[in-house]
């Protein structure tokens, strides 16, 4: 009796463990499930426009093909509109705006730059603030800076609304730190805009170049015109300065002048005091009619930078047959500074001389 009750448990125990056994393995054993896609057919751009902000004149509809000429100096509003479905109408949708090198947002709709809830026409919170591309080089623009706020920003669009627009709040300007010369200069992939929802992390993406219309180019300004020398002796104060603001140069490139002198005058040196702090390497020396070009470089290691201050060191030779009291001018002309990735790759130069 007792060793079949012993047998009876033991069959139990056996059988409990069996089930546990198969339990735990079923546990192990993915379940089918049926995924349905995300269904985002509808979610799309209707307007993407650029105006003058101070004007109201459209400047650019981007969805049209047309390319934003762009000044500095102006502010321009970015005016979106798009379709939510209504399959995504209770959903979370987002908004997305990339803006690149060479702008930078000035202001933006609940009239704040800060993370959080804001109060829009058809936006509820600002998910992702502007702090700059990440691209720009030798630490430009400084962080915290009204140029640093370019880059990703994103926006949650209000629930429940099936076409959303936002016009006159999105607002930017160039800036002159990545422009060179040319009335045609590219600024690629300029504007970039995107939507999305929790699951799907771009809809719709489109990206537009700009043009800068503007001819940003250097000017001499003659700081010391004059200076009396005796024979044998080399000019120290004769001063010239470059004006046309601060830009961002390309690394490894050289920056480059020339200066005229007469043949019977002595060149010994031309000296930048306020960026390289040294004088220039001579690179050639040509004669024409009597006067001497030598055109000299710098090098330029890349930098947000403003502009050189020239001395022009020359000799009268204590040999010369010049009279007493005579005179003779020294010109710088043709100064250049390579700009930053630029397109098309036309740099700054300068648009006029200085005579001393």
């Amino acid at each position: 009796m007792n060793s079949n009750h012993r047998l009876i448990k033991g069959m139990q125990r056996l059988f409990t463990f069996l089930l546990s056994f198969v339990i735990v393995i079923a546990g192990f054993i993915p379940g089918k499930a049926v995924v349905w896609a995300e269904n985002t057919t509808g979610f799309q751009f209707n307007k993407v426009i650029v105006k003058d902000s101070s004007t109201g004149a459209q400047v650019a509809d981007l969805l049209n093909g047309d390319i934003p000429e762009l000044k500095t100096g102006v502010i321009y509003s970015l005016d979106v509109e798009y379709a939510v479905p209504s399959s995504l109408q209770f959903s979370n949708t987002y908004f997305h705006l990339n803006l690149g090198n060479g702008a930078y947002i000035t202001t933006l709709p609940g009239s704040t730059f800060t993370e959080g809830p804001i109060t829009a026409t058809g936006f509820e919170e600002l998910v992702k603030t502007p702090t700059g591309t990440g691209t720009s080089p030798y630490g430009y623009p400084t962080v915290g800076s009204a140029q640093a706020r370019n880059g990703e920003l994103i926006y949650k669009t209000k629930t429940s609304l099936t076409n959303v627009a936002s016009a006159g709040e999105i607002s930017f300007s160039i800036d002159s730190a990545y422009l060179n010369q040319d009335p045609n200069q590219i600024l690629t992939n300029l504007i970039q805009v995107s939507l999305s929802t929790d699951a799907t992390p771009t809809v719709d993406a489109r990206s537009f170049n700009a043009k800068s219309t503007e001819e940003f180019r250097y000017n001499f300004w003659t700081d010391q015109s004059t200076e009396t020398i005796n024979k044998g002796d080399t000019t120290i104060s004769l001063m010239a300065s470059i004006t046309g603001g601060k830009s961002l140069t390309e690394a490894g490139s050289k920056t480059t002048v020339e200066i005229e002198y007469p043949s019977d005058i002595e060149f010994v040196s031309l000296e930048e005091t306020q960026l390289y702090h040294r004088n220039g390497t001579v690179v050639s020396t040509t004669e024409s009619g009597g006067i001497k070009t030598t055109k000299l470089e710098w090098d330029e290691p890349g930098s947000y930078s403003g502009t050189p201050v020239f001395k022009p060191h020359v000799k009268v030779p204590a040999s010369s047959t010049r009279a007493s009291g005579s005179t003779f001018n020294i010109v710088l002309r043709n100064f250049k500074k390579t700009i930053w990735d630029d397109t098309p790759n036309v740099d700054r130069t300068s648009s006029n001389i200085s005579t001393m």
